[in-house]
C-alpha cells in the first residue's frame, strides 16, 4: 500500500470514528500555501481541527521498533497548521469569534487483521 493510500485510509478511519462521536464533518482536506488541514468537524458549536497521522503495523514482526504515528507532528508541522487555521477562520468565518479546538487522531491500521487502531490526543496547543 502506498504512503498516499495509507493517508486517505487513515483519514477515512478518522472521519469514522469522529462522526460515530457525535462529530459532522465540515471539510477535507483544507490546503493552503503553508499547509493543509487534514478534517475540520463541529460538535456542540465547537470547530475541531483535526491533524491525521496514519501508520502501519506488521503484525509478523510485532517487536520491531516503530514510531508513534503522533510524533510525527513535529513542531514546524504544528507552524504550518497554526497558519492555515488562522486563514480557514478568516476564509470561512470572516473572522468571527469561532469556538474551536486543534487535536492529533493517530491512526494505526493492521493490513492483515483489517483492523485500525485510534489515538485521539485531544486540545493540543498551536502557537
Amino acid at each position: 500500500m502506498k504512503s498516499e493510500e495509507i493517508g486517505k485510509k487513515g483519514e477515512d478511519v478518522a472521519c469514522q470514528y469522529l462522526v460515530g462521536k457525535g462529530h459532522t464533518i465540515a471539510d477535507r482536506n483544507f490546503k493552503v500555501k503553508s499547509g493543509e488541514i487534514d478534517v475540520v468537524s463541529e460538535k456542540n458549536g465547537t470547530l475541531f481541527f483535526i491533524e491525521v497521522k496514519t501508520t502501519v503495523q506488521n503484525v509478523a514482526r510485532p517487536d520491531e521498533f516503530r514510531q508513534r504515528p503522533e510524533e510525527n507532528v513535529t513542531s514546524s508541522k504544528m507552524s504550518k497548521l497554526s497558519r492555515a487555521i488562522r486563514i480557514y477562520l478568516e476564509k470561512k468565518y470572516k473572522n468571527r469569534d469561532v469556538s474551536w479546538e486543534f487535536w492529533v487522531v493517530a491512526i494505526t491500521l493492521d493490513l492483515d487483521t483489517r483492523k485500525a487502531f485510534v489515538n485521539v490526543i485531544p486540545e493540543v496547543l498551536v502557537g
